[in-house]
């Protein structure tokens, strides 16, 4: 368990890094042959990422909670995140619409998942 757990903590780690790279200006750290590399790279890591998410088991009703309240966090977590990265952009007048896409599919893939699983049990 600790030894998966470790693993998970590493993925998630070089996944951030990739994300960070993202950040800096593509001009002046790398050539675009790099950058190009460092997308694959990152899209390869998220894949693993996103697997890391399913395959998580809880064995017990205290697993199961506690994997449930990190759920709720990152949620809160990220609508957080998009909501004030559209509060900061409004100020300049030019708001990205991804922001929008992004919390109008949390929102609308969180209450059809609610549902889902309101029927599945």
């Amino acid at each position: 368990m600790k030894k998966i757990f470790t693993f998970d903590i590493i993925v998630s780690a070089i996944l951030i890094i990739s994300l960070i790279s993202f950040l800096k200006d593509p001009e002046l750290l790398m050539p675009m042959t790099l950058n190009s590399v460092a997308l694959v790279i990152f899209v390869a890591i998220f894949a693993v990422f996103i697997g890391l998410i399913f395959r998580e088991n809880a064995l017990d009703e205290r697993e199961k909670l506690h994997k449930l309240e990190a759920g709720r966090v990152a949620y809160v977590a990220g609508i957080l995140v998009i909501a004030l990265g559209i509060i900061v952009q409004s100020f300049s007048y030019n708001i990205d619409p991804w922001l929008f896409y992004a919390l109008i599919s949390m929102i609308v893939i969180k209450i059809l998942a609610r549902i889902y699983v309101q029927l599945k049990h």
